[in-house]
């Protein structure tokens, strides 16, 4: 039970909005459209829509859409480093 209560609380600093929920792990590994959206500084709408054109890698849960966290940041550097060249 208590294993299921320390997952319950990490889940809900997540959903809080806090980009970093553990002090020690500073990258969540799963984010979610709005954490996404406010790490590109972008509308959660336009996220939303590059995800479903395939412009940005995401995945659904459901109707959720979820991002990898990792492969956000390697996104993130590709995109920066094909514009710049």
């Amino acid at each position: 039970m208590q294993a299921r209560s320390n997952a319950i609380a990490g889940s809900r600093s997540l959903s809080s909005g806090s980009p970093h929920p553990n002090p020690a792990n500073p990258t969540p590994r799963v984010l979610d459209l709005n954490q996404v959206a406010e790490l590109l500084d972008a509308h959660p709408k336009t996220v939303r829509l590059m995800a479903q054109a395939g412009k940005i890698p995401g995945f659904r849960v459901g109707r959720l859409w979820r991002f990898s966290a990792a492969r956000i940041y390697e996104w993130i550097e590709q995109t920066t480093y094909s514009a710049a060249a």
